[in-house]
């Protein structure tokens, strides 16, 4: 399998990038607050996570010029709430 892959949710409000099967990051956005988080994949429930994500409908895989998209205008609106 080839990686990176890039996952959208819920109308753009969480976004994820999965680097490998033991690595991947999600950025998510509630309301006006944004969250950024870094997984290392520790146990097995972690594992059977990236496993359901990367089996999910084609319809959540995007490209990686709107993944970068996304997530850069969560990390400008965030920018601009500090």
């Amino acid at each position: 399998m080839n990686f990176p892959k890039f996952l959208i949710f819920s109308q753009g409000n969480r976004i994820v990038k999965i680097f490998s099967f033991e690595q991947f990051e999600e950025y998510s956005r509630m309301g006006q607050f944004y969250m950024h988080q870094a997984f290392r994949v520790n146990t097995h429930a972690d594992r059977l996570y990236i496993n359901d994500l990367l089996g999910m409908d084609k319809n959540h895989f995007i490209d990686e010029q709107r993944y970068e998209a996304i997530r850069n205008e969560m990390i400008q609106t965030l920018k601009n709430l500090v």
